[in-house]
């Protein structure tokens, strides 16, 4: 997804922007480019001059580190959920969270536009609390694509290593839930933003179409968009999976049919029946 859009003429894809500040501090991070991010073309200059803001700074809030999130944030919840109003507190870190995202941003934004003419940035973080606050923070007009796939795809990708262990294979249903459960919590509570749902099954076999109803939902041109063009165009994202430094084509990828056994293939169903179902499967 983080190719397909970033191929578009107009957009600018970041990758797990908020990884950024775990990636400078340790060596041989490679940016989507093939270089690393310390010889990055783009990366290099904006490290460099925001280096304070990006170490010191609360980009990376909602990651604990280069490896570890966290799904379950009580507190973050509670407010989200139940609070109409933002304390004085919360509202000043919320906007000083969003400068913050600002000013490397609009940097990225200013540099990219030596090569292509940029409207629209991704970020692929992937985290529904740092979502609310971006949003929050009234530095950002949000789209939201929420990109879900079927739970038992999910559970396989977690457990492929060792398809018995029952008990993670009921955590990561679990997990899948309650994920899935904020990121619309965080979507009913954020105003002022356009979303769109896409299944991963889509837009593995239909990558074209899919990437068109995207286009159309958050009223973008796409006269001059290729999906089958994506592996062509550099790109910067910042982490990510290695299938962004490979040339492989979109295929749909079902390993889970044959190689979840059958009675972990029911239990995650019966886990996650209610969500699922809701995204348009079972």
């Amino acid at each position: 997804m983080d190719l397909l859009l970033g191929c578009h003429p107009n957009i600018l894809t970041l990758g797990e922007f908020h990884l950024l500040p775990w990636k400078i501090q340790r060596d041989q991070q490679r940016c989507g480019c093939g270089e690393n991010i310390s010889n990055c073309e783009l990366w290099k200059p904006i490290v460099k001059e925001h280096y304070n803001t990006l170490v010191n700074g609360r980009i990376h809030r909602f990651r604990n580190s280069l490896e570890q999130g966290r799904v379950l944030r009580p507190m973050e919840l509670w407010l989200i959920s139940f609070r109409r109003r933002l304390s004085k507190k919360r509202d000043f870190l919320i906007r000083q969270y969003g400068q913050e995202n600002y000013q490397v941003i609009s940097e990225a934004i200013k540099r990219s536009r030596t090569i292509k003419d940029v409207d629209f940035v991704v970020d692929a973080s992937k985290d529904p609390y740092r979502l609310y606050w971006l949003a929050m923070s009234g530095k950002f007009s949000v789209y939201i694509i929420h990109l879900t796939k079927d739970p038992r795809a999910f559970v396989y990708s977690t457990v492929k290593r060792n398809t018995k262990d029952l008990k993670k294979t009921v955590r990561m249903s679990l997990r899948y839930r309650i994920e899935n459960s904020i990121i619309d919590l965080v979507q009913r509570k954020v105003a002022c933003t356009k979303s769109i749902h896409v299944r991963y099954e889509d837009l593995a076999a239909k990558p074209g179409e899919t990437m068109r109803r995207i286009f159309r939902n958050f009223e973008i041109d796409d006269s001059n968009y290729d999906a089958n063009d994506f592996r062509a165009h550099i790109n910067h994202a910042v982490a990510g999976n290695d299938m962004r430094h490979q040339n492989d084509a979109i295929t749909l990828d079902e390993k889970w049919r044959d190689k979840l056994p059958r009675m972990k293939q029911h239990l995650v169903k019966i886990l996650t029946h209610v969500a699922a179902k809701k995204y348009g499967y079972y």
